[in-house]
């Protein structure tokens, strides 16, 4: 009974982790040192406001089009297993 519940909880944790680390990134390394810590969140930030005028929005477009990809490909992968787990009990 609590398949529908871990699997929101996973689906929930990995979004997270996907899509909200840039405010800890930022204030602890701003993306350094080099580009080490650097995730397409903070990626996308960097292209469309970081460079000042000569900002690259079709580029942060682009990652942010990759970051919604993953992000909904790591979701059906998810539902998947959990789909395919429910139908085992």
């Amino acid at each position: 009974m609590l398949v529908r519940t871990i699997e929101f909880a996973v689906i929930a944790s990995g979004v997270w982790t996907l899509t909200q680390l840039f405010p800890f990134l930022y204030s602890m390394t701003k993306g350094g040192p080099g580009y080490d810590t650097t995730t397409l969140d903070y990626l996308i930030y960097l292209r469309s406001f970081g460079y000042g005028f000569g900002s690259n929005y079709g580029y942060a477009s682009a990652v942010a089009v990759i970051l919604l990809v993953v992000v909904l490909g790591f979701t059906a992968v998810e539902m998947r297993v959990a789909n395919r787990a429910d139908d085992w009990s």
